[in-house]
């Protein structure tokens, strides 16, 4: 894959702009174009680093690959009324398919693995429902380039099989000898998707866990 491609599929996913919602002064993150990455921000920006997003523009991603690569539009504002009392329907853009579902059902898959014994989110599984996600440990630049901590995240979906709901977790500069994104928000994940399958009624997976198969040399 050319750094082009990665970097239309980047933006395919939403990165690097705007997610629309209806609130004032949304980041648009920071991607630069791939004909400005130097030698290290073309491998970097593979896992994550060399560029800048935000948590929702995260949770939307995830929230895409779980929905089949249909990108759906991200929005708080559903109507609004006006002081005579007129209701108006907020419009927003109709789904798109950005990702192959193909890859994004094996993408999904992947992720199941996080959270399982294999995986560096353990803490994030929740009881009774298969869970697919990814974890985040990310360094806080200063100015010239020194360590302010960092930001541990865990977004993920459940149940993995039919997802319902995507949760992100971030939290900043986590105090403690062990700051990784499994150990810090895992466990905030598991505890609100808990919640969220008890208050959406979603009955725990009942089919046997398949994960994706890893390839040993």
């Amino acid at each position: 894959m050319s750094d082009q491609q990665r970097w239309d599929m980047m933006r395919a996913l939403g990165l690097g702009q705007p997610t629309g919602i209806e609130m004032p002064g949304e980041t648009s993150g920071i991607i630069g174009p791939p004909d400005k990455w130097d030698r290290r921000q073309r491998y970097t920006t593979m896992f994550g680093q060399g560029m800048a997003t935000s948590p929702l523009q995260v949770a939307s991603m995830v929230a895409t690959i779980a929905n089949g690569g249909v990108k759906e539009p991200v929005h708080i504002v559903d109507s609004y009324r006006t002081p005579a009392g007129a209701v108006t329907k907020v419009e927003h853009d109709a789904p798109k398919q950005v990702l192959d579902a193909d890859a994004a059902s094996t993408l999904l898959k992947m992720m199941e693995a996080v959270t399982t014994d294999e995986g560096t989110a353990r803490a994030a599984a929740v009881p009774g429902y298969h869970t697919a996600g990814k974890t985040g440990t990310t360094e806080i630049l200063g100015s010239v380039g020194q360590e302010h901590g960092v930001v541990s995240s865990f977004v993920g979906s459940l149940p993995a099989e039919d997802p319902r709901v995507v949760i992100a977790v971030v939290v900043y500069r986590p105090q403690g000898e062990v700051v990784w994104g499994g150990t810090v928000a895992g466990p905030v994940f598991a505890k609100i998707g808990a919640q969220a399958m008890a208050l959406l009624e979603v009955p725990p997976s009942t089919n046997a866990q398949t994960l994706y198969p890893q390839r040993v040399e």
